[in-house]
């Protein structure tokens, strides 16, 4: 493999950021880890009443989730949209909406330390013989 080190004059042989080893190496074996904080009063003093307005005017109360990634983008760390990835919520009032999200958070905090499983994909399973079938007839 090429040493980029060795195409630099020996004043800049000192890589770049992204080029370097990581000095403590992600742990990939871990399960899911979820990072949760609690919000000032402030703010959510401050969601409660934007909750509000649509209530207010005799309109549901929707929210769109988004999904959004950590990533390096142009150098820097920064959380990126997944385009598609949203789930649209129509609540009948604030406190529909507010009970929605803290389910969610609650969730999101039961999957701490678990590894998750994808869905069987439909028809991958082999069919079991029907039990009128005789045990000579299974063995064939």
């Amino acid at each position: 493999m090429f040493d980029l080190r060795l195409a630099l004059p020996s004043s800049a042989r000192k890589l770049p950021g992204f080029y370097r080893s990581k000095a403590n190496p992600v742990d990939l074996s871990k399960p899911l880890v979820v990072f949760n904080r609690e919000l000032p009063a402030n703010t959510a003093a401050f969601n409660s009443a934007l909750m509000a307005i649509p209530e207010v005017l005799s309109e549901r109360v929707k929210l769109r989730i988004g999904t959004e990634l950590y990533v390096t983008y142009k150098g820097r760390k920064t959380y990126r949209r997944l385009n598609g990835l949203y789930l649209t919520v129509s609540a009948p009032n604030a406190a529909q909406a507010m009970l929605f999200v803290e389910t969610l958070h609650r969730f999101a905090a039961d999957l701490e330390g678990k590894w998750l499983a994808p869905l069987p994909e439909v028809g991958s399973h082999t069919a079991e013989p029907s039990d009128s079938t005789s045990d000579s007839t299974r063995d064939r």
